[in-house]
């Protein structure tokens, strides 16, 4: 079966299921979507044909997918988020696995909500989980939108000199950042500069410079439940003369500062 040529340019292939049915399928997967050929063949009649003499092996799980980018399997973080984007949806799942860095900016990642099947450096090693990498110049994440990251891990390095901080919350109006782990920052763990971020239940291991640092000034953050170790700097701190900043209930071995005039004390713990 002969489509015209998708657009973007193509990242990689994948056989697919239809669901409820034996029949397969072509995935074509590019930088701005993804594209579908579904030939009526059924795996029983390609098993007994003259072509083939064993049944093949159906490949992970059922997935549907159509030219429009409901449900689909890309390669990058970012090529997700385009093909989401274009496709006008929402949702997007990441399986285990190293992956690189990605932007999730406002006009693109609005409304979006990123998760991970579990975050690697979890208490218990790094053997499993979700990973985006930076590196000592480049942030993990550059987060702007009005969106969420969930059960994520990210990773800076630490020690490497280049001072960037592995995770950036900025300038959007709003954003959720939670349940995430964060391990080994060349600096700040998450820098926050974000107008009415909700910044909750992350676990920040190892950070060369402060846990989070919370610099946006006027604006209206939450800081809660969160969880330092091992931070070289602070372990959360408000500073800039920041207004209506609230932190509470969170966890760690170095002080909590505020130059602000919000409540950064209320329930805080150090170890």
């Amino acid at each position: 079966q002969q489509i015209a040529a998708p657009a973007g340019t193509v990242k990689d292939i994948a056989l697919i299921q239809n669901a409820g049915s034996d029949s397969v399928g072509v995935a074509i997967v590019t930088t701005t979507n993804l594209k579908i050929v579904q030939p009526s063949v059924s795996l029983e009649k390609m098993a007994s044909s003259q072509l083939y003499h064993s049944k093949p092996i159906l490949i992970d799980e059922t997935v549907v997918v159509d030219s429009s980018g409901m449900d689909g399997i890309f390669w990058t973080a970012q090529d997700a988020i385009d093909a989401s984007f274009n496709a006008k949806r929402n949702d997007i799942l990441v399986r285990q696995g190293t992956y690189g860095r990605f932007n999730f900016l406002t006009g693109v990642a609005d409304g979006m909500h990123l998760h991970c099947t579990g975050a690697r450096g979890a208490p218990g090693g790094t053997q499993h989980g979700v990973e985006f990498q930076g590196n000592g110049t480049t942030n993990a994440v550059t987060f702007t939108s009005n969106g969420r990251i969930s059960n994520c891990g990210f990773w800076g390095p630490g020690g490497g000199g280049g001072a960037a901080h592995t995770v950036e919350l900025l300038t959007g109006a709003y954003g959720w950042f939670d349940h995430n782990v964060i391990r080994d920052s060349d600096s700040i763990g998450i820098h926050v500069n974000m107008t009415d971020a909700v910044v909750a239940h992350n676990t920040i291991l190892d950070a060369d410079g402060d846990g989070i640092y919370h610099s946006s000034t006027g604006d209206r953050v939450v800081l809660v439940g969160n969880h330092g170790v091992s931070i070289g700097g602070t372990n959360f701190i408000n500073a800039n003369g920041s207004t209506h900043v609230s932190a509470v209930g969170n966890v760690g071995d170095k002080p909590v500062v505020n130059t602000g005039t919000g409540s950064v004390s209320a329930g805080n713990v150090e170890f």
